[in-house]
């Protein structure tokens, strides 16, 4: 998506990009490592050759240090008051769809917090202020199988591609309810290794 962007729209003042680490710094190398250095990028490397591509980028995309499964996406009041005086558009294409994140830290505190939580808190902190549009893209896994051209549908809110439709706040409901049903009746005390586990074969039902 910041790929097609910058390629498409370089006119762009600056993309904010919401970076989980544990500072400015190593959001700066995240940044630099998983994004800038990336070879989905070489299309623009090619348009901006030499220097320019790296003064490009520092000047389009800039890291914001925080975690779409913390209180207030983890970010400080004042930084979120001047990001959002900046920012005319908000879009959310976070989520977790690692089996490995689910079982060392529990379907329920990643896959739900980050992909569901997440996007209401991201969304409550913007209804504040005067932003023009606001855009959710959650599209992981939503073709899996298919083959060859793959024709795009316009879904409506609540729809999903599959044949039996999906009610994700019924899902998240059921999860928060196992999970505590798990920790209330189990007659001993389950380590978050044994708990992860169990909501990871949960999520693979």
């Amino acid at each position: 998506f910041v790929e097609k962007i910058l390629r498409v729209q370089p006119e762009v003042s600056c993309i904010f990009t919401l970076i989980r680490a544990k500072n400015l710094q190593s959001a700066q190398a995240r940044l630099q490592n998983q994004v800038i250095s990336s070879k989905l990028f070489r299309v623009l490397r090619e348009i901006h050759r030499g220097n320019s591509y790296e003064e490009f980028m520092a000047q389009k995309v800039m890291p914001v240090v925080g975690d779409v499964a913390l209180d207030g996406l983890g970010i400080e009041q004042s930084v979120k008051d001047q990001l959002c005086a900046k920012i005319n558009i908000v879009v959310n294409a976070a989520a977790t769809t690692s089996f490995y994140e689910r079982c060392v830290h529990g379907f329920h505190h990643l896959a739900v917090e980050s992909t569901m939580d997440g996007l209401l808190i991201l969304f409550s902190i913007t209804c504040r202020y005067d932003i023009a549009m606001k855009v959710n893209v959650l599209g992981s896994y939503v073709n899996v199988g298919n083959t060859g051209i793959v024709r795009e549908d316009v879904l409506r809110m609540g729809e999903s591609a599959a044949i039996v439709p999906s009610d994700i706040e019924s899902e998240c409901y059921l999860i928060r309810k196992t999970l505590k049903e798990f920790r209330l009746f189990s007659d001993v005390h389950w380590s978050e290794e044994e708990e992860a586990k169990y909501m990871k074969e949960l999520g693979l039902e």
